[in-house]
């Protein structure tokens, strides 16, 4: 990432949760995805992305994400091809909470033809990891436009053992040592080695 201008203050991050991407595809009018909330989980958000043959064949689509009694807790739809839901895990610090992403697609003509949705899950953790963050071997450091600089994080503690098949992610926040104010967020996904 370049600065268009010279950057002088701090960086810090954190390790905010775990998330997975996955691909769907069905010929019925319906996708269910069953997810679960550990007790660590503060909420859910989903990213779902249509892909532009099936978008331009749908009269309209509901997104809900569904109780164990299936009632709806949270719903949406698709007004573009992108559209993001979450839900809040009522159990926070106590249990875990099942769910299920419902996804209903209303076709203007039934042809039987497959349709598939994208969907990125991203799991909020309550207590999320710190990450300090140096530049050039500085926590407070000077940045300055089209010149390459090493800037490095550590993690102030391990974090949680990852659920098969999911990444960690997380965020780097560059902070104006004058104003205060945020001037770059550099996303982060991480996945760690075992024993690491």
């Amino acid at each position: 990432t370049v600065f268009d201008q010279v950057f002088e203050g701090k960086a810090s991050g954190a390790i905010n949760g775990f998330y997975k991407r996955s691909r769907f595809e069905t010929s019925s009018d319906k996708i269910s995805v069953p997810f679960t909330m550990e007790k660590d989980t503060a909420l859910v958000r989903f990213r779902l992305e249509m892909d532009k043959d099936t978008y331009v064949r749908l009269t309209d689509c509901a997104v809900n994400i569904l109780s164990m009694r299936n009632e709806a807790v949270a719903k949406g739809g698709f007004s573009r091809r992108v559209m993001e839901i979450e839900v809040a895990n009522p159990n926070a610090g106590k249990g875990e909470a099942h769910f299920t992403l419902q996804i209903v697609a209303g076709f203007a003509e039934d042809t039987g033809k497959k349709w598939g949705v994208s969907v990125s899950q991203y799991h909020e953790q309550r207590l999320q990891v710190p990450a300090k963050v140096w530049c050039d071997g500085y926590g407070y450091f000077v940045l300055y436009p089209n010149q390459d600089q090493t800037c490095e994080f550590e993690l102030s503690e391990k974090p949680p053992i990852l659920p098969k098949g999911y990444l960690y992610y997380g965020e780097i926040r560059f902070t104006d040592g004058r104003s205060g104010a945020t001037r770059l967020v550099i996303p982060m996904k991480l996945k760690l080695n075992s024993g690491k």
